[in-house]
């Protein structure tokens, strides 16, 4: 994953400027560097930061972000579960999507990026065969494939 928003737009730092003064996080919360240190700065302090928004009738996706290595390169970890409800037992096991990045506004941007596309690609499903594994895995099926990317793999060797 590209380390700043330069990086990630392959154009020239002026443009990156004007484009990224347009870049919203949500309606009226901009992606300028301010807002993200704001956010940053609340993470980084509490070390753990939990997002579920679910309720005992709605099942939401649970975000959960937490800050491992040292004080002078700490690093950003947001893991991705699937949907429950609030009345459900979370399995820490389950995870969707791990994104690691450097904790700089740069990383949680990054971090924001992967956690929508992780989203996205819970809209295409679980893999069912990875489902009917002893134990059940929870593995989200790959882009145009019908199941995930480790059984397609898998099958390749005609295994």
């Amino acid at each position: 994953m590209p380390r700043t928003l330069a990086a990630a737009m392959a154009m020239p730092l002026e443009v990156c400027a004007a484009v990224g003064g347009f870049l919203q996080l949500a309606d009226g919360i901009a992606a300028n560097p301010k807002n993200l240190e704001v956010m940053l700065a609340h993470i980084l302090k509490n070390g753990h930061h939990e997002i579920h928004r679910a309720t005992p009738t709605v099942a939401r996706p649970k975000f959960i972000f937490n800050v491992i290595g040292t004080k002078r390169r700490p690093e950003l970890v947001l893991d991705v579960f699937p949907p429950t409800l609030s009345t459900g037992r979370w399995q820490d096991n389950l995870t969707i999507m791990r994104s690691m990045q450097p904790a700089t506004a740069d990383g949680l941007l990054a971090c924001f990026v992967d956690g929508r596309a992780a989203l996205k690609a819970m809209a295409r499903g679980l893999c069912e065969t990875c489902g009917a594994m002893e134990p059940p895995l929870k593995r989200l099926k790959g882009a145009g494939l019908p199941v995930c990317v480790d059984c397609a793999l898998y099958a390749s060797f005609d295994l």
